[in-house]
Parts: structure tokens; C-alpha cells; sequence
């Protein structure tokens, strides 16, 4: 792996209903041990269907487009479900 100071990264959204197929990346971000993606991703929500997520992300070490040959940092799964009561729940009533 890239020595950490050096790292050019990219996360990737990958959306699933049976399997995981590619719905979005972010932009390069360059130089920075915590990185904050500006791009977003917009998702249609379906209240009673379960829509797995996940996101990966990788340290970018040359200029081709698939990551395969590019070193995994890490990843979450989750539902869009879950992200949205994240977002959500701080506006929601507390009675």
C-alpha cells in the first residue's frame, strides 16, 4: 500500500437488490488522511423494499478506470433505509 501522506482516493457506491453492481464513484481526493467526498449520489427510496448498499474505498495508484489493480482501503454495507434515518432523525419530532 501507498504510504499514507501519498494517497489518492476514491470511493465507489455500489447499490444491490441480488448483486452488487456499480451506481456511482467520487472524485479523486489527493493528499489527505480523511477524506470528504463532495459528489453525491441521488437514489430513488422505496419504503417497503430492503435496497442494500455499500462503499468502498480505494487508494488510487494509477490512471486506469477499474480498481482491481488499485489497493482496497476499506468498505461499509448498509441499507438506504439506515442512511436515511441518519440524515433524517435529528428533524424528526422526540414525543
Amino acid at each position: 500500500m501507498a504510504c499514507l501522506s501519498m494517497m489518492l482516493q476514491l470511493m465507489l457506491l455500489y447499490s444491490s437488490k441480488v448483486l452488487f453492481v456499480q451506481f456511482g464513484r467520487t472524485e479523486n481526493v489527493k493528499n489527505c488522511l480523511s477524506p470528504q467526498f463532495s459528489r453525491s449520489f441521488e437514489l430513488d427510496y422505496y419504503f417497503e423494499e430492503v435496497q442494500n448498499l455499500r462503499f468502498a474505498v480505494y487508494d488510487i495508484d494509477n490512471k486506469t478506470p477499474q480498481v482491481s489493480d488499485d489497493d482496497f482501503l476499506g468498505q461499509i454495507e448498509c441499507t438506504l433505509g439506515e442512511v436515511r434515518i441518519v440524515l433524517f432523525a435529528p428533524l424528526l419530532p422526540l414525543f
